[in-house]
């Protein structure tokens, strides 16, 4: 459990899964460039991932055998994990330099401050680090 922050970090960095299955490449290709263009923050009506998927491939008029449909849903599912994986730690990382970049300010004098703030941010300094390190 220790260092479970860095280890998060070297999971998001690694090359996205590679598809060994030529079928299983195309129908997710096939996903991809019938949603491109499409998806947005707004007016999209929140699906999972998966069924949509399928779901444009039925509509696409591939049929799809249950073996398939157990291979393409697996790659999508672990395609799905690698996005949110890699988001989540994007988002930790950006947040985690802006507070830290802060208290440095504020320990250093850079940003003007009182002998309370700047005990607050060591606290925050040391928060941070604690985070990474949990």
């Amino acid at each position: 459990m220790a260092f479970s922050g860095i280890s998060e970090i070297a999971s998001a960095l690694t090359p996205a899964p590679s598809l060994s299955d030529p079928f299983v490449k195309a129908s997710i290709e096939a996903i991809r460039a019938s949603v491109s263009g499409r998806l947005g923050f707004f007016g999209v009506r929140r699906t999972d991932p998966i069924e949509a998927g399928v779901r444009i491939l039925q509509e696409q008029g591939r049929t799809l055998t249950e073996k398939e449909r157990l291979k393409v849903v697996a790659a999508l599912k672990e395609l799905e994990e690698v996005r949110r994986l890699r988001l989540r730690v994007t988002i930790q990382i950006v947040i985690t330099v802006a507070v830290v970049a802060l208290a440095l300010a504020v320990i250093f004098n850079v940003v003007a401050a009182s002998d309370d703030l700047r005990k607050v941010s060591y606290g925050l300094l040391g928060t941070a680090l604690g985070y990474w390190l949990k």
